[in-house]
């Protein structure tokens, strides 16, 4: 009984040993395999919803001192349904994607794709026969397609940093739709406005690019009473959402006297509600404008005929 204990004990630690060697063995054959390559889009990392005519372009490369023998570009939907769409065999690879390529690689339908999807790119590398899933990711989002209608018109604004709530209007440049020109900006601040304040809007990603700074009143003293010099907008960051035509965009708002640093405004659509009691307040105002300036015109044409 003792024996067969002692031979059970013997028996039990030699597997240890083995699996201990073989474990060590895997992991010097593994050693090194594992490659993290880097992605950089060269276009915008999006679809829109014109699926037919979306696509993404990304380069794949090693770090220095890494080296694979290829890879392999997989793709999945909502986190499922993962599916090697592209091969390549060597570094750095320049990688193209249709959107109509992978929903039909894919098996997906088109038709079920929202703007709530996402498709995440993995790429699998081959080394010493060793192919391995990378920890570097990148997703592409679903966005609204570009209309150029929905990117105009009337537009609440509202401030909750900078404490402002207004109304412009958005028109598009005649020679560019992806260029809106900001009307009225400056009446929520209560300032003259010299520069024309605009958003261009990026084609692909619906960033908004340009960083300008708009002077928004060069005599302050005169707009609000204080010896400020100059006052200026400057664009820092921005984006319009193309489903719903808003825009966020944050400013840095400064004076000669100082900053005051970085505010997000918020540039939303009316809803249809708000345009009718608009509409309805306009008629109003207009009314009584209309009596207004027909009784200032009959005092004025009194007084004109008793002199």
């Amino acid at each position: 009984m003792k024996f067969s204990r002692i031979a059970i004990l013997l028996l039990l630690a030699f597997g240890v040993v083995l699996a201990c060697e073989d474990s060590n063995e895997n992991l010097v054959k593994q050693r090194g395999a594992n490659v993290v390559p880097a992605f950089e889009f060269t276009s915008a990392p999006v679809f829109t919803t014109n699926l037919a005519k979306s696509s993404v372009d990304f380069t794949v490369s090693l770090n220095d001192g890494d080296v694979a023998d290829g890879g392999s570009i997989e793709v999945t939907y909502n986190g499922e349904n993962a599916t090697v769409v592209q091969d390549f065999s060597t570094f750095p690879a320049d990688i193209h994607l249709e959107a109509s390529e992978l929903i039909e690689k894919m098996g997906l339908d088109a038709s079920k794709i929202q703007t709530s999807d996402i498709f995440t790119i993995f790429v699998l590398t081959s080394k010493n026969g060793v192919k391995t899933r990378s920890v570097a990711a990148a997703n592409i989002k679903i966005v609204c397609d570009f209309t150029p209608s929905l990117s105009i018109g009337k537009y609440n604004v509202v401030s909750e940093s900078w404490e402002v709530q207004g109304n412009v209007e958005i028109v598009a440049d005649p020679d560019d739709p992806y260029k809106v020109i900001v009307k009225g900006l400056e009446t929520l601040d209560g300032v003259s406005g010299v520069d024309e304040v605009f958003f261009q809007i990026n084609k692909a990603a619906f960033t908004i690019d340009n960083q300008t700074a708009f002077l928004m009143s060069n005599n302050l003293l005169e707009d609000w009473g204080a010896d400020y010099g100059t006052y200026t907008y400057k664009i820092s960051k921005g984006s319009y959402n193309s489903c719903d035509g808003s825009y966020t965009i944050t400013f840095n708002i400064y004076s000669d006297a100082g900053a005051w640093g970085n505010y997000d405004f918020v540039f939303t659509r009316p809803s249809a509600d708000d345009e009718a009691t608009e509409d309805e307040g306009g008629d109003e105002e207009g009314g009584e404008g209309s009596e207004g300036d027909n009784n200032g015109q009959n005092e004025g044409g009194n007084e004109g005929n008793g002199k």
